[in-house]
């Protein structure tokens, strides 16, 4: 689960993810997100209908990314000074289906070494 304290706070940005692993190789995903029940699926060796943008450079870039921390905050603010948009949105699952689905062109952690 993702999102866990946005849902605390009545923020509906709040998702599942799972993956299937078979001898150390993903084979099935799903993330669902909680509020809407919109769910993306992927199977390995399915085609999906999933496209990003193509988006291959940050200038002019609508992108989502962690919040800015103590040692990534110069970082942060140098990936901010050239995108277009950002969000924080605060569920990494949820930005990362997103990003496949074209909604966004990029997650970033710019170096907060945050995750899990």
């Amino acid at each position: 689960m993702d999102g866990s304290a946005n849902a605390a706070m009545g923020v509906p940005l709040c998702s599942f993810a799972g993956v299937v692993v078979i001898d150390g190789v993903a084979t099935e995903a799903l993330t669902l997100w909680f509020d809407t029940g919109r769910a993306w699926w992927a199977s390995s060796g399915t085609p999906t209908g999933y496209r990003t943008s193509g988006r291959t450079t940050l200038d002019g870039a609508a992108v989502t990314m962690l919040r800015p921390k103590d040692n990534s905050m110069a970082a942060w603010l140098a990936v901010a000074a050239r995108a277009e948009r950002v969000r924080v949105l605060s569920t990494t699952c949820l930005e990362c289906a997103l990003v496949a689905e074209g909604s966004v062109d990029a997650f970033i952690d710019p170096g907060s070494d945050t995750h899990r």
